[in-house]
């Protein structure tokens, strides 16, 4: 039991180091102009970049959690630090549909390739 919660907990501080580097390079490559700016209103570049970020915090986090604890279903607590995350910025501001659609079946998604390679891991 300790060591799955200890995966689960390791998935949330990969979700939080891969989210920091996605957003330090959505930053470089497009710099913001103002203290706030709306999410609708950014480049599609920046846009196509946070979903990527989505895809690959709930990737990272469901393989981190499916390889340190040991059982394919930690895929699913792993990538929900990442759902959480895309929730909590839906309810905050609005996003084009598109966005909503991929942050909302990106994380169930990247769990199941986490589980895939998981498993093909294993079987080698």
């Amino acid at each position: 039991m300790g060591k799955m919660l200890g995966a689960v907990f390791a998935a949330l501080i990969s979700v939080v180091f891969v989210t920091l580097i996605c957003e330090a390079i959505d930053l470089w490559l497009y710099p913001l102009d103002g203290a706030f700016v709306y999410i609708m209103n950014l480049p599609r570049g920046a846009k196509l970049i946070i979903v990527a970020t989505w895809g690959l915090t709930a990737f990272a986090g469901a393989l981190t959690a499916v390889r340190l604890g040991g059982v394919w279903w930690l895929a699913f607590p792993g990538a929900a630090w990442t759902l959480l995350g895309v929730v909590g910025s839906l309810i905050r501001e609005p996003y084009p549909w598109w966005m909503i659609v991929a942050g909302l079946t990106l994380p169930p998604l990247m769990a199941g390739a986490a589980i895939l390679l998981d498993r093909r891991r294993r079987a080698a």
